[in-house]
């Protein structure tokens, strides 16, 4: 919006310092907030465990998983360091608010009832390493994939990371369990799973 911008500079903006990601697509782009239902949705609904990959640093979208969580009497772990790291920062600095006895730890997970698990883990990029993308190949050292698990990606790729992104579709979709991954999912006629 060209003629917005040259407003705002006439009212004394100077700088204007913007995301690129995805500025070639037409349209806007939806707020977070258009994501918290379709996470209710799907893990309102899941049967067995339920793990959710995102971007590590967007505990605005944690919130929303644990939201949901809690609202299907599920217990939380997160997985991987940097994911951690957001999580316990933000924590501390009131910008994440999880219930007391919501928090379990990863090890803890496999002495749970399926119906009762969420993880929260890094990875949805398939990047090597990180905590879905060693889930999805077998080699994680908590979690073994099956068939009834619900894994949710939400993420799009990231210009460069199409192939991961897609191989680690296929090693997902090879355990058996119900993917679900933007755009796809709105596609079916459900919200979004993922905003730029």
């Amino acid at each position: 919006d060209a003629t917005r911008l040259a407003e705002l500079g006439k009212e004394g903006v100077l700088l204007l310092m913007s995301d690129s990601c995805n500025t070639q697509l037409p349209g806007r782009t939806p707020t977070e907030h258009t994501l918290q239902q379709s996470f209710h949705d799907i893990i309102g609904r899941a049967e067995g465990r339920v793990f959710v990959a995102i971007f590590s640093s967007n505990m605005n979208r944690v919130q929303m998983i644990v939201n949901a969580a809690v609202a299907a009497n599920r217990r939380v772990a997160l997985d991987g360091r940097s994911m951690m790291s957001y999580a316990e920062i933000a924590v501390r600095q009131g910008i994440l608010k999880i219930p007391k006895g919501t928090v379990t730890a990863m090890r803890d997970v496999v002495t749970l009832p399926d119906h009762q698990v969420l993880v929260v883990c890094t990875g949805g990029q398939g990047e090597p390493g990180a905590a879905m993308q060693r889930m999805a190949t077998g080699e994680h050292k908590h979690i073994k994939l099956h068939a009834g698990d619900t894994v949710v990606v939400s993420s799009t790729p990231i210009p460069g990371n199409e192939v991961r992104y897609e191989e680690i579709g296929n090693e997902l979709i090879l355990k058996g369990v119900h993917l679900y991954r933007h755009p796809t999912y709105e596609v079916d006629g459900c919200g979004p799973l993922h905003v730029s």
